[in-house]
């Protein structure tokens, strides 16, 4: 079984950095808060924090089986360059 290509690197790349451009515009002078969900979209997520140029605040309930509360969500704030 072989896997095809759907969309090449470069091109996801490149999408990833415009959606970082428009967030940043968007939100200047605020917080971004990203939530990861989705078991293996964690890697996307970072992509994407690294490409924002304001404060971001990323959490992942990667392994986790339970909601968070905002107390448990507190301490995994941090600033996007420390990615």
């Amino acid at each position: 079984m072989s896997l095809e290509v759907l969309i090449p690197e470069e091109r996801l790349k490149a999408r990833i950095e415009e959606l970082g451009r428009r967030i940043s515009d968007d939100y200047r002078g605020k917080t971004v808060h990203l939530v990861c969900v989705l078991k293996g979209a964690y890697t996307f997520l970072s992509d994407l924090a690294r490409n924002i140029d304001v404060p971001v605040l990323m959490v992942s309930t990667r392994g986790r089986r339970r909601s968070l509360t905002l107390a448990e969500l507190l301490p995994y704030a941090f600033d996007k360059r420390d990615l």
